[in-house]
């Protein structure tokens, strides 16, 4: 992962200016861990979110659960849902709920 956007996503996961939320990128004015990172790259890119009135789901360049490809080039991110400990960043997120500053600590040391 390149260095730089690395210490953006994880100064943003601490910053306490993103809700966590789980179960997809985005959900109102809530994000996972990986719908941050998606996020910063929107105000990078100047692009934006795309929301189905339909369904009540955001997605972000076609994605709504994982990396978009465009986020991962972006970030030199091999996968569209990056490990760390073994253990997919979703899963911290959603299923074992670890905190934004939890995964911050594990984005800056395994990524």
């Amino acid at each position: 992962m390149k260095k730089r956007i690395r210490n953006l996503w994880v100064k943003a996961l601490r910053s306490g200016d993103y809700r966590q939320g789980t179960a997809g990128l985005r959900a109102e004015n809530m994000f996972c861990c990986l719908g941050v990172l998606c996020d910063l790259h929107s105000k990078a890119a100047f692009v934006g979110w795309d929301y189905d009135e339909k369904t009540g789901i955001f997605c972000y360049l076609g994605e709504s659960v994982v990396l978009p490809r465009e986020v991962c080039e972006w970030a030199g991110l091999d996968e569209a849902n990056p490990a760390v400990t073994k253990i997919f960043l979703t899963t911290h997120n959603d299923t074992a709920r670890r905190s934004f500053t939890r995964i911050a600590r594990l984005i800056e040391r395994h990524l």
